[in-house]
């Protein structure tokens, strides 16, 4: 009998152990740096200087996926409604592996969407109001993170 109970145990810890390994393999990471300066995915940055149009400060918008059915999905949008207070704007011809639809007057903002799994994705962006970041990862509908970025001059 104990040993019945001790074979439970083990499966059980195991099971549990695989489940684990499953979400672990999807885990998409945001670096510190990206390709064109600061990753503004990353959880420790919370504000960012202004960039205006010059683009004196440059900014990634960087994630990378591991292999298999990862996904990823990023909305940025105004923190306060009206064009006048406009994120900022995509530096067109700088997007690697991600594509961001055009300006959505209803969301007030853009959203990136990561091409393919098992390769890094990156954008080259710039800021000229406060924003929001929605996260939403392998095929969440609910946003899996929220943070709002401050843009500093």
């Amino acid at each position: 009998m104990k040993a019945k109970y001790f074979l439970f145990i083990v499966l059980g810890a195991g099971f549990l152990f695989a489940c684990d390994k499953a979400s672990d393999s999807l885990h998409i990471t945001y670096p510190e740096i990206g390709k064109y300066g600061q990753n503004i995915l990353a959880d420790e940055v919370t504000t960012v200087k202004q960039t205006g149009f010059s683009g004196r400060f440059e900014y990634s918008v960087r994630a990378v996926l591991p292999a298999g059915d990862s996904s990823l999905k990023i909305v940025i949008r105004n923190l306060k409604e009206g064009y006048e207070y406009a994120w900022g704007e995509i530096v067109q011809g700088y997007e690697e592996n991600c594509v961001f639809s055009s300006w959505d007057n209803n969301l007030e903002g853009n959203i990136l969407t990561v091409f393919e799994s098992g390769k890094p994705a990156d954008a080259r962006v710039f800021f000229l109001n406060d924003f929001i970041l929605e996260y939403y990862e392998n095929g969440a509908t609910e946003r899996t993170k929220v943070k709002v970025i401050r843009v500093m001059e």
